[in-house]
């Protein structure tokens, strides 16, 4: 496996979560989705995923978070 950044959009800004390699950034992606997705309604959810290098979290009718792994 290769090295990889994993970023992260709150729909206002881009920050560099963690940099590893692919699997330790998907881990850290999916973590990080889970525990957000707990708050969320179950309507949000349907519409929300977390794939292999990719995830959508829709908080509310407005506000998403979405995660990005890339592989350098």
């Amino acid at each position: 496996m290769g090295k990889a950044i994993l970023l992260f959009s709150d729909g206002y800004s881009i920050s560099e979560i963690a940099r590893g390699t692919e699997a330790e950034c998907r881990k850290i992606m999916t973590n990080k989705y889970n525990d957000a997705a707990d708050n969320v309604e179950a309507l949000w959810l349907e519409q929300s995923y977390c794939e292999e290098n990719d995830a959508i979290l829709y908080m509310n009718g407005e506000d998403v978070f979405i995660w990005k792994v890339i592989c350098i």
